[in-house]
């Protein structure tokens, strides 16, 4: 057995019992002749090769551990086919949508679960599901490369071209354990100190009636691949990456509401070390950057200043789950406390959903309704935060939205941060040495 995780850790001990609904879901639809007996050998090698798709939580002596099964643990490929009266497509749905949400539990397993729906003898949907404490955004596109590359190879009777040698979950977890215990607690007690005032993003006065937090995900007009282009080139000559490039402009938008100086969190998938960028588990966390904000400041000095949080933070890097129990032992220093924060999903394929696999078969990837993944805990750090939700897509631009509190924030605040930060997206890179405040108020 290995040690869990930290973020295993707290889907663990949130949970009222073991038994969680908080899914990843997975979609593909299928069109063409289907080998069945190959898929099944697929999916079998698929959990082979990922120990975190056959691996359950146990208690041992107080200590939450990975236990990894010798076998896969995932059910049986279902197969199931949708009635022929009817709207075909809703029965599909509806068909995909139970098998998807059922709880797993995660001290018994199986944690993964494969459905097939037969529609037609040339049409099938298959849906994979995966308990999140095992599964990511990032590992959802390690499972899609690596089943149709086992499909391929199993039909081909070769091997399958995918990399050899991968991490594992476990191995991670070791590892983030081990990086917990370097010292670099001062650096961080000094950084958390000083990030003692909030973010001044327009809030709802609270009220006694209803839940403290309602999420909200807010969808709004992409940034155009040329304006995207532009805002990573202007990052290159500050020698600044992109991620950096869009946590400026976010911190720029969030300017606009006041001077501040607090913590601006990254979501970090936990890749950037080469050695995990093939492991399938749930390794991501949210990563501080101790940051100022002032519109008065420049795209270029905003650059400077991300680079330079964004950097130190990551050479003093710290799981958030250890930098909160640090926090506990300062009561000198207020409990971390995140205004605002920045999601950035980059897919490894570069926005392709469609592929051919052995056979003739057409595979394209769909987009699983968000509320089949029940939440049974609530995984912000902050019900003040708001977060920008930004997705790379195939054409090189930048789908935008932002997720928020309906409790606390009202609409047309956040359409009007949505709105800068497109507004400077767009001019700043025309004008780097501007202040944010000149350029959001030119016509």
């Amino acid at each position: 057995m290995f040690p869990a995780s930290y973020l295993q850790e707290r889907f663990f001990h949130s949970l009222r019992s073991h038994v969680s609904g908080e899914i990843v879901a997975m979609v593909w639809r299928l069109t063409g002749r289907l080998d069945r007996l190959a898929l099944q050998i697929a999916l079998d090698g698929l959990v082979r090769r990922h120990e975190a798709l056959r691996t359950t939580l146990t208690q041992d002596a107080g200590q939450l551990m990975q236990r990894i099964q010798p076998s896969p643990c995932i059910d049986g490929l279902t197969v199931a086919t949708p009635l022929a009266h009817g709207n075909r497509d809703q029965v599909s749905t509806s068909l995909l949508a139970s098998g998807i949400c059922e709880p797993v539990d995660l001290t018994r397993g199986p944690t993964v679960r494969a459905r097939l729906l037969e529609i037609d003898r040339l049409e099938h949907v298959l849906s994979i599901a995966v308990h999140h404490a095992f599964c990511d955004g990032w590992s959802t596109q390690l499972i899609s490369r690596d089943l149709w590359a086992l499909y391929d190879a199993t039909i081909a009777d070769e091997p399958a071209l995918i990399p050899t040698r991968v991490l594992q979950m476990a191995d991670y977890a070791v590892w983030e354990r081990s990086a917990a215990q370097h010292d670099r607690e001062a650096y961080w007690r000094r950084a958390l100190a000083q990030a003692q005032t909030t973010i001044p993003f327009q809030r709802r006065a609270p009220t006694s009636a209803g839940p403290r937090r309602r999420p909200s995900l807010t969808k709004f007009e992409p940034l155009s691949p040329t304006a995207t282009s532009r805002l990573f080139r202007c990052a290159r000559a500050e020698q600044a990456s992109p991620g950096m490039a869009l946590a400026a402009v976010s911190l720029a938008a969030l300017s606009t509401f006041g001077a501040a100086q607090g913590l601006f969190a990254i979501v970090d998938a936990n890749r950037s070390r080469r050695e995990f960028r093939d492991t399938v588990g749930c390794l991501y966390d949210m990563r501080p950057l101790p940051v100022r904000l002032s519109d008065a400041m420049s795209l270029r000095e905003l650059l400077h200043h991300v680079r330079d949080a964004w950097r130190d933070a990551y050479a003093h890097q710290l799981p958030l789950v250890a930098l909160t129990r640090l926090q506990e032992q300062a009561t000198a220093v207020r409990p971390i406390d995140f205004d605002a924060a920045m999601n950035l999903f980059t897919p490894l394929t570069s926005g392709k959903l469609e592929l051919s696999a052995a056979g003739g078969l057409h595979v394209r990837l769909e987009a699983s309704p968000s509320d089949w993944g029940r939440a049974d805990a609530d995984f912000s750090y902050s019900h003040e935060e708001v977060t920008f939700d930004l997705t790379l897509d195939g054409d090189g631009g930048l789908d935008v939205g932002v997720e928020s509190n309906a409790a606390l924030h009202l609409p047309a605040d956040i359409a009007t941060l949505a709105n800068r930060f497109s507004v400077i997206a767009e001019r700043a890179p025309l004008q780097p040495s501007s202040m944010v405040a000149r350029l959001v108020a030119s016509p």
